[in-house]
């Protein structure tokens, strides 16, 4: 899984979108994983955090959320891939052509 705070993660998807800079659905799904990554980061403290202050109803909503990020992340990924394929073999051939 990716780590939204690490550093070389964040190096690769910003590469990614400099590599292909006119494929705009390549980088509606970058930006789109961004915000999830973020999301699914913040999720769990925002749980803890309304547990501590006795907001139970709040906290497992929080929790039920984040289990439905990473669920969407999971697609998001895979959607993600099967995009950079397809990108990748078109560029691949208009190499060779």
């Amino acid at each position: 899984m990716l780590d939204p705070d690490d550093p070389v993660t964040l190096q690769r998807l910003s590469d990614l979108a400099r590599i292909r800079p006119a494929d705009e659905t390549l980088r509606a799904l970058l930006g789109t994983l961004n915000t999830k990554l973020d999301l699914c980061a913040r999720l769990p403290f925002l749980a803890y955090q309304a547990d501590r202050e006795g907001f139970g109803d709040a906290a497992a909503m929080f929790r039920e959320m984040a289990v439905h990020e990473r669920r969407s992340l999971a697609g998001l990924l895979v959607t993600l891939k099967s995009h950079l394929d397809v990108t990748e073999a078109v560029t691949s051939q208009e190499r060779t052509s």
